[in-house]
């Protein structure tokens, strides 16, 4: 192990998610809860942090590379490195905020997602495609 977030003591593990600011805190207070979830997020992080892709054959679809101005974990130039998985169009966009800027309530992401689904034939024509409370929150 590299000092993987995956292999942290229980605490330590915790304390990271803490630190990434994409857990609520009342999540991290209650331990019957963080056993459940627990298997869950450790087996996140081995994938993120240990996969690899011997194949490197780009994919035949554009893709989108989105993160948070503010991001300490993510920085623009690793999300210009997705460029090479795609034999396609290629965009990276940065919201403000960091890692969670979904959750920081910044209104540039919805707008943004609600223009991108809109202009895409992702979502059907007859899809109205409208903001929800939650999202703009």
């Amino acid at each position: 192990s590299r000092g993987w977030v995956h292999d942290l003591p229980r605490a330590e593990f915790f304390n990271r998610l803490r630190e990434l600011n994409g857990t609520a805190d009342e999540v991290l207070a209650c331990d019957e809860l963080l056993d459940m979830i627990e298997p869950g997020l450790r087996a996140d992080f081995r994938i993120v942090e240990t996969w690899a892709d011997a194949r490197h054959t780009p994919l035949p679809i554009p893709i989108h590379a989105l993160g948070g101005l503010h991001d300490e974990h993510v920085s623009p130039l690793d999300l210009a490195h997705w460029a090479r998985h795609t034999s396609e169009s290629f965009s990276v966009k940065t919201f403000a905020g960091g890692h969670f800027y979904i959750r920081q309530g910044d209104a540039g992401f919805v707008d943004w997602l609600r223009g991108f689904l809109a202009s895409s034939d992702v979502v059907p024509e007859h899809a109205q495609v409208r903001s929800s409370s939650r999202a703009a929150r």
